[in-house]
């Protein structure tokens, strides 16, 4: 009788292998008469040897294998997408994966030594026709300016594999130095000392670290200001600084490789602005016979000077502003208005009052205005006394 085992069994001349699925077996084991004859080679061939196509996303088109695959050349690094290169190969006997119709593994092998790759398909990819791809998940970006290495291992259902011829290689570009640029707000880089400046690092770019230019995401640059005590931040800041005059500025950035762009600069203008101020003058007859000028040259004094006080009901007060107030630069000052809390209506002009005061504590408020459009406004507090009881006015 025929067996089932071991392995094989002999019928005429045939020698059939029972493993060889394109050759049954009777119901006894053996094979049948006029069965092909097999030998173990022919049962179970391996899978096709595994040929590259891409190291990247493909550019001609066609499913063939690149031009430019072997060697060091020059790729764009993903960075913009998070995303590592995609990896396409295929099959060099045909569309399908193996010769016997076996269902295949690929298993993908990655790295910067060649003599060492590391798998990075642990589970396996399971082969389909024709061009097969997959997707390194590197989590970050490929490292600049160096050579990566892979090869496939192709493995069929009954644990027969292949490794590709060598492995593959292709290197990322070499790492590009930033850009730095300073952009104003107003874009004239001028403004008026009262409104300050808005400087930000606005198209900066970096090829591999911003390539839409700050502040389009993803950017990752680091910004060096200096002039106006900036930090590193490359957004908006504010430069407001007491005095005008001209304020120069550097930007340089940084990319995360640490290579950084050449400096950039730009003068800020910033422009004498409107100013309201005044002096009040009492202890005259009238607002004409105070002498021009500062206390103790002139009669004009600082309204809050506490050292002496105008006395209620008996001193009168007189306001001037056109000595101490100034336009915005290139402009002239084309109104004054003087509001005040102490029932008095409200006053134009450089030199107002003249008028007894009434209260103890008086706020008065002026508003400068050039024509310019530019105005400013300063309110201050006038403290008075009543005069000593007895007191008599001669």
């Amino acid at each position: 009788a025929c067996l089932i085992s071991p392995g094989t069994c002999n019928e005429g001349t045939d020698v059939c292998d029972f493993t060889a699925r394109a050759c049954g077996v009777n119901a006894d084991g053996c094979c049948p008469a006029g069965c092909p004859a097999f030998i173990d080679s022919d049962c179970n061939n391996p899978p096709f040897i595994p040929q590259v196509v891409c190291p990247f996303n493909e550019t001609n088109g066609d499913g063939g294998p690149c031009a430019y695959i072997q060697g060091s050349v020059p790729i764009e690094d993903p960075a913009a997408s998070n995303t590592g290169p995609t990896l396409r190969w295929k099959p060099t006997g045909g569309a399908a994966p193996d010769p016997d119709g076996d269902a295949v593994t690929y298993y993908v092998y990655f790295g910067t030594n060649p003599a060492s790759l590391g798998l990075i398909t642990a589970g396996g990819l399971s082969a389909i026709s024709g061009t097969n791809s997959y997707d390194y998940p590197n989590p970050g970006k490929l490292i600049l300016n160096t050579t990566y290495y892979w090869k496939i291992v192709a493995t069929d259902i009954n644990g027969v594999s292949v490794l590709s011829v060598g492995s593959w290689e292709f290197k990322t570009k070499a790492n590009t130095a930033p850009t730095a640029n300073i952009t104003c707000n107003p874009a004239s880089c001028s403004a008026f000392a009262n409104d300050g400046i808005i400087l930000n690092a606005n198209d900066s770019s970096d090829p591999e670290d911003c390539p839409s230019a700050f502040p389009n995401a993803p950017c990752n640059l680091a910004c060096v200001w200096a002039g106006g005590g900036f930090s590193g931040d490359c957004g908006n800041q504010l430069f407001s600084p007491a005095s005008p005059g001209n304020y120069p500025f550097t930007l340089k950035t940084t990319d995360t490789g640490g290579l950084s762009s050449p400096l950039a600069s730009k003068t800020i203008v910033i422009k004498q602005d409107v100013f309201a101020d005044f002096r009040c003058c009492y202890g005259k007859p009238n607002c004409a016979a105070c002498g021009a000028g500062d206390w103790p040259v002139g009669d004009w004094r600082v309204c809050t000077d506490s050292t002496t006080k105008p006395k209620v009901g008996v001193d009168k007060i007189c306001y001037r502003a056109d000595l101490w107030s100034s336009p915005s630069e290139g402009a002239a000052i084309s109104t004054y208005n003087w509001t005040f809390d102490d029932g008095n209506p409200a006053q134009t002009g450089s030199m107002v009052g003249g008028w007894k005061v009434n209260k103890k504590q008086i706020s008065i408020t002026l508003k400068v205005t050039d024509n310019a459009g530019r105005w400013d406004q300063v309110t201050k507090v006038l403290n008075s006394a009543f005069p000593p009881p007895g007191w008599v006015e001669k």
